[in-house]
């Protein structure tokens, strides 16, 4: 797979004047009533109001868990400089209503546990944060391939690491960094349990016809082709496109194997489509729980890829119908 380059961003982007507002309304005499208990996050920039709250609600700034984040790296990467860490990818909508930062080091590099590859997957740290609600403040730790900056968050316990507290948590000021450590745990141990998992899916034999049902399989598509409109239909035929291009290298890289096809489901989930890089976090999520779920089917006797994809099957051929025949259609053989 050709390598990327990694485009480090200005996370001060992120950073911005919030401010909480009283909430109520005018009488007809014009006195302002204010309602108890509530109060507005709004960017005073341009008056816009993210969200109405309780006063039980805690304003976290962006910048806020960024200062945490910083604190933790020199302990959770031992003999790391904080200067190492660059944002990687800062996502956040026009609204600024919420927001994820990656953080990534190039000098935490570990060479894949099998010598046949010379791919490196590097530790990140995903922060997440929102003033309108729709995120928790959340500490994440994911891997990305470095040669092609495709990331991935895993949904297992062994080797996934998450922090996730609500804005009116009174932890948020009550030795937060003491509990993210304490769960975040030694950052070697997660390398040989992610490391093990890999080596796991290299194991387990995949034919490239196999591509778009496992992608079908890994991100719950399903398509009831008497409904679908030609612009779905369009959006659809790009995704299978985007899919088997990326499939076409990766499975010649790295042979038929679930390995190889995890590298098409997080280069997928970490650059999709332009009309859906709002789902790149859910998208990466995906591919990491597709990665569990068909490691312990295939430690199961009589394993069947047939068996694992089930309905995806049908959904999957519907997708490889969309594509025209001069694409390369070696990717449908077994």
């Amino acid at each position: 797979m050709a390598e990327r380059k990694i485009s480090f961003q200005d996370v001060n982007a992120a950073f911005f004047d919030v401010v909480e507002r009283e909430v109520g309304w005018k009488d007809p005499k014009g006195r302002f009533i204010r309602i108890p208990n509530q109060k507005a996050l709004v960017d005073p920039a341009n008056d816009h109001t993210f969200a109405v709250v309780t006063q039980q609600y805690r304003l976290i700034r962006n910048e806020d868990i960024y200062s945490i984040a910083q604190s933790l790296i020199t302990k959770i990467f031992v003999g790391a400089d904080i200067s190492d860490f660059q944002c990687s990818r800062l996502h956040m909508p026009q609204t600024k209503g919420s927001c994820r930062i990656d953080l990534i080091s190039k000098k935490y590099k570990v060479p894949s546990s099998n010598d046949i590859y010379s791919e490196e997957w590097s530790p990140f740290i995903r922060i997440s944060n929102s003033y309108n609600r729709t995120i928790a403040v959340t500490f994440e730790i994911g891997f990305c391939r470095w040669i092609c900056s495709n990331g991935v968050i895993f949904g297992n316990s062994d080797y996934r690491v998450k922090l996730s507290i609500t804005h009116t948590d009174g932890r948020m000021y009550h030795n937060l960094e003491k509990e993210v450590l304490e769960k975040l745990g030694n950052i070697t141990n997660l390398w040989q349990a992610f490391c093990s998992k890999l080596q796991k899916l290299k194991n387990i034999e995949i034919a490239p016809s196999m591509i778009l049902p496992m992608y079908c399989k890994a991100f719950n598509i399903t398509i009831n082709k008497k409904d679908i409109s030609p612009y779905q239909q369009e959006r659809y035929k790009n995704r299978a496109e985007k899919l088997l291009k990326a499939g076409k290298e990766y499975f010649s890289e790295m042979g038929n194997n679930a390995y190889a096809m995890l590298n098409v489901l997080t280069d997928y989930a970490s650059f999709p489509l332009e009309s859906e890089q709002n789902y790149i976090h859910s998208y990466q999520t995906k591919a990491g729980k597709w990665a569990d779920e068909i490691i312990a089917a295939h430690s199961k006797d009589n394993f069947s890829v047939s068996e694992f994809l089930g309905k995806y099957i049908d959904t999957g051929v519907y997708l490889e119908s969309l594509v025209p025949m001069n694409k390369p259609t070696n990717l449908f053989e077994n």
